[in-house]
């Protein structure tokens, strides 16, 4: 069961991060151009546009990724790694 809300929690992560990503980048870029036309317009207007929604998006995915934190399986712990520190002794050479 935790396993199935880790995977939708995480499908959900990714998918707001890469909303968040976009928007920003789109935020950005329009910007830019903005400034390197000359049209302060441009600049306030994306800002206007995007800047809420792609606040609401990053702070669901923060929100997501906190609580997907509670569901992520628990790593095994492995012991297949030597036991003690320095060179291993055969028993064979050790006669």
């Amino acid at each position: 069961m935790k396993d199935t809300i880790y995977k939708y929690l995480n499908l959900l992560f990714t998918v707001t991060m890469i909303l968040f990503v976009l928007m920003t980048a789109v935020i950005v870029l329009v910007q830019l151009v903005g400034i390197a036309v000359g049209n302060g317009g441009m600049v306030l207007g994306i800002n206007d546009a995007l800047k809420t929604y792609a606040t609401w998006v990053s702070t669901i995915c923060g929100l997501i990724a906190m609580v997907a934190h509670n569901f992520m399986p628990k790593k095994k712990k492995s012991h297949d790694g030597p036991t003690s520190i320095g060179p291993a002794k055969d028993a064979a050479s050790s006669k």
